[in-house]
């Protein structure tokens, strides 16, 4: 959920994966001092990968964004 820009986003993924999420953040330098800023955020999936060799797996990913 994004408060800021009111929208909420879901994401499923096929087969069930675990996620990792972490901010995307700057520095600038202002008159006060260096600051950081948030940018955004990454969100990435990840699968445990156990294919055979010449084996073909499919990873679906989808995303659902609503207004809040």
């Amino acid at each position: 959920m994004d408060e800021w820009l009111k929208v909420a986003l879901w994401l499923h993924a096929e087969p069930s994966a675990a996620f990792w999420a972490y901010p995307v953040e700057t520095v600038n330098d202002s008159e006060g001092g260096f600051e950081r800023v948030y940018q955004g955020s990454a969100v990435i999936p990840h699968w445990p990968l156990n294919a055979q060799p010449g084996e073909e797996l499919i990873f679906t990913v989808s995303l659902v964004i609503a207004e809040k």
